[in-house]
């Protein structure tokens, strides 16, 4: 069985020395594990999928699949890839979420495509 005191529900025991009062552990157990230290930033780890929040924002994958015109594992690729790799298919999910919006239009097929959102200025 053992020593009584290796058992996880062992009380920990005071040892008095002269001078100082120790107390010893005997669970097995040092000290708390170290929190993981910031980024320094405010900004997350990692960076949020687009494809996956623009399948969300059209409706859900289903959706997204008819109105787009292509297939689940098509779609699915895109989402493992976080971006579009087809044009057509960024032009036509951009005017599917924004209407009459051409700016709008434009900044979110330039972000499916995996460019950033407005062309760098001269």
């Amino acid at each position: 069985m053992g020593c009584h005191l290796c058992r996880p529900y062992a009380r920990p025991r005071y040892v008095s020395r002269a001078d100082v009062l120790f107390l010893i552990r005997t669970d097995g157990m040092t000290e708390a594990m170290p929190r993981r230290p910031t980024n320094g930033r405010n900004h997350p780890r990692t960076p949020v999928n687009l494809v996956y929040r623009t399948i969300q924002a059209t409706g859900g994958p289903t959706a997204t699949v008819r109105a787009v015109g292509v297939s689940m594992p098509t779609l699915k690729r895109w989402r493992a890839a976080g971006v579009v790799s087809d044009a057509r298919g960024v032009l036509v999910w951009a005017a599917v979420l924004h209407p009459g919006a051409p700016a709008a239009q434009l900044r979110l097929a330039r972000r499916l495509a995996g460019l950033p959102a407005a062309p760098r200025g001269r």
